[in-house]
């Protein structure tokens, strides 16, 4: 059984995090009074052994920048918190309280001498003690991939106390939910999305001198891979909805988008004009005259009328005109019956004599592949593929990016002759190949095998059914 408030099913999913490798914090060490010195550079606590050695020898020792960061869990909430804690300063300093702005979370309770998260034992924010000792706290969770590379797959905490650090922060996490959200569809979650972080120099005013004093904050961003990505499935998008039909018209009128065609009416549509001729009223108004109907046309299959026969003609002979001819009583002559016209005899068609046919040339064998023999279709369905040049291109559906991106970058490795373009992946042949493969989307459920597939492609197609790019 679980233990209540430690172990138990709420608790966990209130806390729901890995322990960390490293802490990188933005000043240096505290001193036994006082606070520590805001530094240029990030300064790396070990929370792991060999996690800090690590990490030195991925990024180097004074870093101000990352750009290999993964958001370590799925929601902003998860990977960033902030908090208004009350410590005691200097090395070791008594923990008080941390507040939500409105409300304590945990505190410090003298009479029972031990902390406590009940609700009930909160108290309000202005009632909470020692508001001299109180700090803003931000807290991001990422995960490094040369880190990872070195064994080390914790995520790396990221502290920060600026207001403007946990404002900004804040808000792009919440903004590319948002843009997940529209893109993907609610179910996308943030983890393993790639960002870039980075510190930069800003000179504030301090009210207390009345100077101004530099400061370096932290520069929250998407990675270029995850832009490129994100750019290339709004191509895809927008592609298969104007093939689909469901395109959203603009009202010129009142600038408001229209899904689809209901709202359209052709008869009020001034450019909706039929193939017809324009011609012009006595007024000189725009008027429409159909044009007229073409003839129609028989074929041999329609029921013609019969051809009229043509009547005999005779021409009368100088016999004739010497001796006429007495018409109707007995013994009267009738003229002689007209001979029919002679039939033409059709010509006879010239013809040249054939030329010898050149002897054809034994199509070029291709080059065996590990010793399999026949056509490109046998050594395929030798392999479980199925190959045909009519099918559509494959699409991306429910996929992780990342892991799409990395298995593509290590097939364009393995196979640079057919999936790789001027050294990088070329995402659209791969997906051209995989849906001629018969795959109609490639989602997190069959990208590695679509991935072998891919390879056996490569390895067993010939040249005549490899698609040039």
């Amino acid at each position: 059984m679980p233990i209540v408030k430690l172990s138990d099913k709420k608790t966990l999913e209130r806390v729901y995090r890995f322990p960390h490798c490293l802490e990188l914090a933005k000043g240096s060490k505290k001193p036994k009074r006082g606070s520590g010195k805001e530094l240029p550079y990030w300064r790396v606590i070990e929370r792991m052994p060999g996690a800090k050695a690590a990490f030195e020898s991925v990024y180097g020792t004074e870093v101000t920048e990352l750009s290999d960061a993964a958001l370590a869990y799925d929601t902003p909430e998860q990977c960033f918190d902030s908090w208004v804690e009350c410590q005691e300063p200097g090395v070791g300093g008594k923990f008080w309280w941390r507040s939500d702005g409105e409300r304590s979370v945990i505190r410090w309770i003298p009479e029972k001498k031990t902390y406590s998260d009940d609700p009930e034992d909160q108290l309000p924010h202005a009632e909470l003690p020692n508001h001299k000792w109180e700090r803003n706290v931000g807290r991001l969770y990422v995960r490094l991939q040369g880190l990872a590379r070195q064994g080390y797959s914790q995520p790396v905490l990221v502290r920060t106390g600026g207001i403007n650090d946990i404002v900004r922060i804040a808000q792009f996490l919440h903004n590319l939910k948002k843009e997940v959200e529209q893109t993907y569809g609610p179910d996308q979650t943030l983890m393993h999305y790639l960002v870039v972080l980075w510190r930069y120099e800003v000179t504030r005013a301090d009210p207390t001198s009345g100077g101004r004093y530099p400061h370096w904050d932290i520069g929250i961003d998407r990675s270029p891979l995850y832009a490129q990505s994100a750019l290339q499935d709004a191509q895809d998008r927008a592609v298969a909805q104007l093939s689909s039909g469901n395109v959203r018209l603009l009202d010129v009128e009142t600038g408001e988008f229209v899904d689809g065609d209901a709202d359209y009416d052709p008869e009020s549509d001034p450019y909706n004009v039929p193939d017809s001729s324009y011609m012009r009223d006595e007024d000189g108004n725009l008027t429409i005259e159909p044009d007229p109907e073409p003839e129609p046309t028989l074929t041999p299959d329609d029921n013609r009328p019969a051809e009229p026969v043509p009547e005999p003609h005779y021409e009368a002979t100088e016999q004739d005109l010497d001796e006429p001819t007495v018409v109707g009583g007995q013994g009267a002559e009738l003229p002689p019956a007209p001979k029919p016209p002679a039939e033409k005899k059709p010509k006879p068609k010239r013809t040249r004599a054939p030329k010898p046919k050149a002897k054809p040339k034994p199509p070029e064998q291709p080059e065996e592949v590990e010793e399999l023999e026949g056509s490109l279709f046998e050594a395929m369905a030798q392999n479980g593929l199925s190959y045909d040049i009519n099918r559509k291109a494959a699409s991306l559906s429910g996929l992780d990016m990342n892991a799409w991106r990395g298995a593509a970058t290590k097939l364009a490795e393995d196979c640079p002759d057919e999936f790789a373009k001027d050294g990088k992946p070329y995402f659209p042949h791969m997906l051209l190949i995989a849906g001629r493969l018969g795959y109609e989307k490639v989602g997190n459920d069959n990208l590695d095998e679509v991935m072998e597939k891919l390879r056996e492609f490569d390895a067993h197609a010939t040249p005549e059914q490899r698609v040039p790019f």
